[in-house]
């Protein structure tokens, strides 16, 4: 068919400029899919290692709580979970016997957790 040719009845199809802005409506759908994704992608990433910190803080909290031990200073959690560190602090407050304390769990590039809470002491 040559360019000047009129169409017949039953012979369809799109001309180049329709396919042109067709495809270019579609790029621009999957860019902003793609990015949205990648977006997506890392706040999850994001909040898996802050789920994690939490977990293994709590983990520390619990054990203390058992077994007496103090959670007052700076360490790390060994091989099992490379890269995160805690601190904790114990501080006397006004009424006797009561102990504020602080613990705290991070990893770089991820959120730090902190945990408060009170505990008492015996004032024998």
């Amino acid at each position: 068919m040559s360019p000047s040719a009129p169409r017949r009845e039953g012979e369809g199809g799109f001309t180049l400029l329709e396919v042109m802005i067709a495809l270019a409506i579609m790029a621009g759908v999957v860019v902003t899919l793609l990015s949205s994704l990648n977006f997506h992608l890392d706040v999850a990433s994001s909040r898996a290692g802050v789920c994690l910190a939490a977990i293994i803080g709590r983990a520390a909290v619990e054990e203390a709580a058992v077994t007496g031990a103090s959670l007052a200073g700076e360490g790390d959690f060994g091989r099992a979970f490379e890269g995160y560190t805690w601190k904790g602090t114990a501080e006397k407050t006004e009424l006797k016997g009561l102990v504020r304390r602080s613990f705290s769990v991070r990893k770089d590039g991820v959120e730090e957790v902190r945990f408060l809470f009170y505990t008492f002491e015996d004032a024998r």
